[in-house]
Formats: C-alpha cells, sequence, structure tokens
C-alpha cells in the first residue's frame, strides 16, 4: 500500500503529464485551424482565377474548367470541414484544462 507521499508525488506527476499534453495538443488545433483554413483560402482564390481566365479564353480548355471545378470542390470541402471540426473552440478547451492541471499540480507540491 502507498503511503500518502508516494501517493501526491503520483498525482503530482500525473496532473504534470496531463498539463503538458493538453497544451500541446491546443496548439497542434491552432495549427491545424490555420493550415486548413490558409489552404482553403488559397484555393478558393485560384478558383476564382482560373474561372475568370477559363471564361475569358475559348471554351477548347476543358481541363482548366474541370481542374477549377474539382479545386472548387476541395475548396468547399476543406470550409466545410474547418467549420464542423471546430478547431479553435477544441484549442481553447484543451488551453482550459491544461491550465486546471497547471493549478492542481500547483496545490499538490
Amino acid at each position: 500500500m502507498e503511503n500518502k507521499e508516494q501517493l501526491l508525488e503520483k498525482w503530482h506527476r500525473g496532473s504534470g503529464i496531463m498539463h503538458i499534453s493538453h497544451l500541446i495538443t491546443a496548439s497542434r488545433h491552432q495549427r491545424f485551424h490555420r493550415i486548413v483554413g490558409t489552404f482553403s483560402s488559397s484555393l478558393s482564390a485560384i478558383v476564382a482565377t482560373s474561372i475568370f481566365v477559363a471564361a475569358l479564353e475559348d471554351s477548347s480548355q476543358m481541363a482548366l474548367y474541370y481542374t477549377a471545378s474539382g479545386l472548387s470542390l476541395l475548396a468547399a470541402e476543406l470550409s466545410a470541414a474547418n467549420s464542423i471540426l471546430n478547431f479553435p473552440k477544441s484549442a481553447e478547451a484543451h488551453q482550459r484544462a491544461g491550465s486546471m492541471f497547471q493549478g492542481l499540480r500547483r496545490k499538490l507540491k
């Protein structure tokens, strides 16, 4: 059977691990949000430009039209995924949980 000091030390180590892991996850979710948002915005700009180019030139460039259509679908899917997954909210929740474990860790010390 563990004594109180060993138990407190075990909890202190565990809360430290949880504190660090939540902060790492929060940082990762913020980075995912930036990457997906940037990629989605870039694709939307490329699609808009491609559509204008295709409209100005002759209609024999169907490959450009299909590429623009595919990129348009991909941009829409990325935007939807970014909205559904809600990385900022998840990152904030992990940040809050990390702070709570940090407070617990300080109390245990």
